[in-house]
């Protein structure tokens, strides 16, 4: 779950439909979201695995210090820190700026791991195309490596920036390494609503079982390919149509030709 405002109700109902996984931020709910979670959830919490985000943006506190309020605002640990959105640091930057501010990050995210203020790093983009230079260049290269990246996936991810979110998990495909996706709805949930999305799934789904959301969600899991999906919800009854995606099976051969048609129009419309 992503972006949720804490709701014991909801938690518990998640905990019944064997959802364990909660993601945060330093941010959300100005702030205070740690804090509003661990007072939610109380006993529940050692019953979740959680990931948050710390921010490189200039006005906030250092990584360092972000990461260690986490820690205490939630009472344990969370199992991966991840750093949030950093193009909107690269963006614009000179390359080896860019590159050695990466490997500074990269440095002081091992040392948190090393610290045992997480289990893990990682990075989360909501547009990895700022992050792509760097990929293949010795800042990158010879830094630490994340074991998690979480990018934007589902239909309503712009054609370059799905691309690009390919583009960043192929290249940390190596052992151990953690695809999630994020944000199928772009905080826009009814914008699909209406929309026949069942061509993307197999012929045998019964279309009547196949409502939009659940659809979107279950082939957002391949647009880009991930493995984890983080979705906010509010309410019982829309957590049960985001667990039903889980269920649903994808016909990949469509999706890839969607995402050819989009990559296509994208191209022709520059």
């Amino acid at each position: 779950m992503f972006r949720t405002r804490p709701q014991r109700v909801l938690l518990e109902h998640a905990l019944t439909r064997g959802i364990t996984d909660l993601d945060v931020a330093t941010t959300y709910h100005d702030g205070q979201a740690h804090r509003m979670l661990a007072h939610t959830a109380g006993d529940l919490l050692e019953h979740f695995t959680i990931s948050t985000k710390v921010s490189p943006r200039a006005d906030l506190a250092p990584l360092t210090e972000q990461a260690k309020r986490a820690v205490c605002d939630l009472g344990l640990p969370p199992a991966v820190l991840l750093v949030h959105n950093p193009e909107h640091v690269l963006r614009g930057l000179p390359t080896a700026q860019a590159g050695e501010w990466w490997a500074t990050t990269a440095e002081v995210m091992a040392d948190l791991v090393a610290a045992g203020a997480c289990r893990a790093w990682g990075i989360a983009c909501w547009d990895p195309r700022p992050l792509l230079g760097l990929l293949d260049t010795p800042a990158w290269t010879h830094a630490p490596q994340p074991a998690v990246a979480m990018v934007r996936a589902g239909f309503l991810v712009p054609a370059d920036v799905l691309a690009a979110g390919d583009a960043l998990l192929d290249r940390l495909q190596y052992d151990g390494v953690h695809r999630w996706g994020m944000s199928p709805f772009a905080g826009a949930p009814r914008l699909l609503d209406g929309i026949n999305l069942t061509q993307f799934l197999t012929d045998h789904v019964p279309r009547a079982a196949a409502s939009p959301l659940p659809t979107a969600v279950a082939a957002a899991f391949h647009m880009p390919a991930v493995s984890r999906l983080a979705v906010g919800t509010g309410s019982p009854a829309h957590l049960d149509q985001l667990t039903a995606a889980t269920t649903l099976p994808v016909d990949q051969e469509r999706v890839s030709a969607y995402r050819q048609r989009l990559t296509a129009h994208a191209s022709s419309a520059r």
